[in-house]
C-alpha cells in the first residue's frame, strides 16, 4: 500500500511541473526531470509575466520522501502567486521566505534560482538563494559566473543573505538552471560528475536545441551512475536566445 501511494505521489508531483513550455519568437526552452526512487522535492517553472515578459525558476527542497514533496508543492505554488503580483524579482523571493519562515516547517528550507526576463531588452534579472550557480554561453564561449558573495537557502532566517544580478544575455545565448542531483551524482567508484564534467556535455552538445540538449544531459549523467541506484532528482531548465 505504501509502495502505490509513494508511486502515485510522485505522478502528482511531477504533473505540477508545466505541462508545456511557452513559446516565444527567437527563444528557444527545454527542461528535464529524472525523478529518483521516491518522491523528492526538485522544481522547475516557466510563467508568463506580461507582455514579453517571462518567470523561470528552479528550486531543490532540503530532506527526501513526502515532506519534501510536500513543501516543493507549497513553494511551487507561493512563487506562482507572488511573481504574479509584479513585484521586482527580489521582493518576490523575499515575500515567498517570509511565507516559508511563518508556516515554521521543522527545519526544511529549499534553494532557489529564480528569474525574469524581458524578451525586448534580453536584460535578465536573477535572484539566487543558495542555488547552485547558473550556466551561461555566448554561442560557444562558456562565460564563467562572477565572483560575488554567498546566498542563503529560504525558510530558514527572516532576512536572508541572497545574491542579486542583471545581465543583459549575449546573442546566441543559452543559460542552463540545474539543481545538485545532476553534479553530486555519483558513479561506481564513489566519484562524483561534478560541474566540469556538466560543462564539458553542455559545450559538446550546443548544437542541440534546447529540449534535446536537457535531455542529453540527463541521459548523460544516468550513464555515469552505472550500476549505482539515483539518490537523488536530476533536473534541469534550458532558455535559448537567437
Amino acid at each position: 500500500v505504501l509502495a502505490h501511494e509513494l508511486a502515485q505521489a510522485k505522478r502528482i508531483q511531477l504533473r505540477m511541473l508545466p505541462a508545456a513550455l511557452p513559446a516565444y519568437p527567437g527563444t528557444d526552452i527545454g527542461a528535464a526531470i529524472c525523478a529518483a526512487r521516491s518522491v523528492g522535492g526538485d522544481l522547475y517553472d516557466v510563467f508568463n509575466l506580461g507582455p514579453e515578459r517571462l518567470g523561470f525558476a528552479i528550486a531543490d527542497v532540503s530532506g527526501k520522501g513526502m515532506p519534501a514533496a510536500l513543501y516543493m508543492a507549497l513553494v511551487s505554488s507561493l512563487l506562482r502567486a507572488e511573481a504574479g503580483q509584479g513585484a521586482a524579482p527580489e521582493t518576490v523571493v523575499r515575500r515567498v521566505n517570509k511565507h516559508l519562515c511563518e508556516r515554521d516547517m521543522d527545519d526544511m528550507f529549499v534553494t532557489l534560482l529564480y528569474c525574469e526576463l524581458d524578451l525586448r531588452t534580453r536584460c535578465l534579472q536573477t535572484v539566487r538563494a543558495g542555488h547552485e550557480h547558473p550556466l551561461l554561453w555566448t554561442g560557444t564561449q562558456w562565460v564563467p559566473p562572477r565572483a560575488v558573495g554567498r546566498a542563503m537557502p529560504l525558510g530558514i532566517v527572516d532576512n536572508p543573505r541572497l545574491e542579486i544580478q542583471d545581465v543583459v544575455l549575449p546573442p546566441a545565448a543559452t543559460f542552463v538552471l540545474y539543481t545538485d542531483g545532476v553534479t553530486d551524482a555519483i558513479d561506481e567508484n564513489s566519484r562524483p560528475f561534478g560541474r566540469a564534467r556538466l560543462v564539458d556535455t553542455l559545450a559538446r552538445n550546443l548544437h542541440l536545441g534546447a529540449q534535446p540538449l536537457c535531455d542529453t544531459v540527463v541521459n548523460t549523467v544516468l550513464a555515469y551512475h552505472g550500476i549505482m541506484p539515483q539518490f537523488d532528482y536530476v533536473t534541469l531548465l534550458t532558455l535559448r536566445l537567437d
